[in-house]
């Protein structure tokens, strides 16, 4: 008995020393749903390191995903959210739905089918950076009137509007990816046998070394192409555009690859081979371990602008002959040998040929100003919108002009004014980069309930909405800041 009990001592006190080590490195798994409950939810909490920092690609895209201020996430179902209280989520394994702080809580990415803007809405930027979506009712002295698809009407304080892009149509082309069977696959057989397949889930394309996935998106003359990437330490990635050919290197394309922070734009003919237009270095933008880029064509004068996490990190064009993009498909190839290559949240749309966030600031900022269609330009005082119909007053006439001639509407800086910082701000994201800044009361029942003074109190849909930022003026440390991807050191002709 007393040898027993040593012993029993000693396993005790050699398992306290081995826990903390075990949970630092522990990933908690659900356990499978059973086959008769098809609404219980999955959920998942992991600690990730740089190569594996990217949410949950299972499920295909059912679970919502619960981020936290370090590199935790827990996929399951949101019950409900209040402010300075807590966030309370579903989890199969917990009688009851589980209660977390509001504190460390970074960002909520949101499952199901996202509603869609119908044609002929707007978008309206503000003074603090917020945009929102819909259909211009009417602009008078004092606000504007908007009506929107996931708020009813929304009417926003003329102090706080900075300009108008008025739109007749739906510029989307595409939001995905939703399902494999979108996309055209190339699985190869690893070095040992190994079968490599590539796999979507969670609004992700997976895809392992040497395997490549492609879709022909049809792609515009005016093109906005967006992903999320997350990468591994040894990889190495092309995106083949404007191609005719899925299989990589066979059709006429332009191939932009990221490889150790820097980014090689050629295009490739199968006639004439391949010719390099240039490079861009976006180290410091992509020392984390997911990135965004967004990708503007212009295909009649053969541009191209890359941004990284909102900054632009190449301009080029194509002065050595006619578009070389032959067709309308995107595909991304992972032409490095380890690890798996996640593109998340890919969006394409018209591009309607001015750079996001970016306006052209204050060349006559005391006045209004309105470009049209064909990029005529006058300035004055905005005297109101109603019925499709601007007027608009001059220095030497007034004006009255249908709202679809317009192509965007600035407003005077003067007077204007920004709606201030609240403790429980959140940021409730349209699309990668449009968003709208909520003071929040209560998310449940798939509603937003919150106020701004931007447009006073209101309740939004929730399934408007791929992600909801929370915490959002909280200081981060180097690791919490936006994240960005990492690429390697291949060069595009070592494949």
């Amino acid at each position: 008995m007393r040898k027993s009990g040593i012993k029993t001592v000693a396993a005790i006190f050699l398992m306290s020393a081995i826990v903390p080590v075990l949970k630092a490195q522990l990933t908690i798994a659900a356990p499978a749903a059973p086959a008769n409950n098809t609404n219980t939810a999955k959920a998942t909490v992991e600690n990730t390191d740089a190569e594996e920092s990217a949410a949950p690609v299972s499920d295909g895209g059912k679970y919502d995903t619960l981020r936290f201020s370090g590199k935790d996430f827990l996929s399951g179902k949101l019950v409900s959210f209040i402010p300075e209280k807590a966030i309370t989520w579903l989890h199969p394994d917990a009688e009851k739905p589980i209660e977390f702080k509001v504190t460390n809580l970074k960002e909520l990415s949101l499952s199901g089918k996202q509603l869609q803007p119908p044609a002929g809405s707007s978008t309206v930027r503000l003074t603090n950076g917020d945009i929102f979506k819909g259909v211009i009712q009417k602009l008078d002295k004092d606000s504007l009137l908007i009506k929107t698809w996931y708020a009813g009407d929304i009417r926003i304080s003329r102090k706080m509007l900075k300009e108008i892009l008025p739109s007749c149509a739906s510029s989307a082309i595409y939001d995905g990816p939703n399902d494999i069977k979108e996309w055209t696959v190339d699985n190869q057989r690893g070095a040992g046998g190994d079968n490599r397949k590539v796999e979507v889930g969670n609004r992700t394309l997976s895809i392992p070394g040497n395997c490549n996935a492609g879709r022909d998106m049809k792609l515009p003359d005016m093109a906005k192409i967006e992903f999320d990437i997350a990468t591994g330490m040894n990889s190495n990635v092309n995106i083949f555009l404007y191609s005719d050919q899925i299989a990589r290197h066979q059709g006429n394309s332009y191939i932009l690859n990221i490889s150790s922070s820097y980014l090689y734009l050629q295009r490739y003919s199968r006639n004439e081979g391949s010719d390099s237009l240039g490079q861009g270095e976006c180290r410091k933008m992509m020392e984390k371990s997911i990135a965004h880029f967004t990708i503007l064509v212009d295909k009649k004068k053969k541009s191209f602008t890359i941004m990284v996490n909102g900054s632009i990190v190449q301009q080029i064009s194509d002065s050595h002959g006619e578009f070389c993009g032959k067709g309308g498909m995107i595909s991304f190839f992972n032409s490095g040998g380890y690890g798996i290559l996640k593109i998340k949240n890919i969006s394409v749309s018209k591009w309607d040929g001015r750079i996001p966030n970016t306006a052209s600031e204050g060349e006559d900022n005391a006045k209004d100003n309105i470009v049209f269609s064909n990029d005529d330009k006058v300035t004055g005082k905005l005297k109101s919108i109603e019925n499709g119909q601007i007027t608009f007053e001059t220095e030497f006439a007034a004006l009255n002009v249908p709202i679809d001639r317009a192509r965007s509407i600035r407003f005077s800086g003067e007077g204007a004014q920004v709606a201030k910082r609240n403790t429980n701000d959140i940021k409730a994201f349209f699309t990668l980069d449009e968003s709208i800044t909520i003071d929040v009361q209560k998310i449940a029942d798939g509603k937003i309930i919150g106020k701004s003074e931007n447009f006073g109190n209101a309740e939004f849909m929730l399934n408007s909405f791929k992600k909801i930022g929370l915490n959002i003026y909280a200081e981060s440390g180097d690791d919490e800041k936006d994240s960005s991807g990492a690429s390697t050191e291949n060069n595009l002709n070592d494949e």
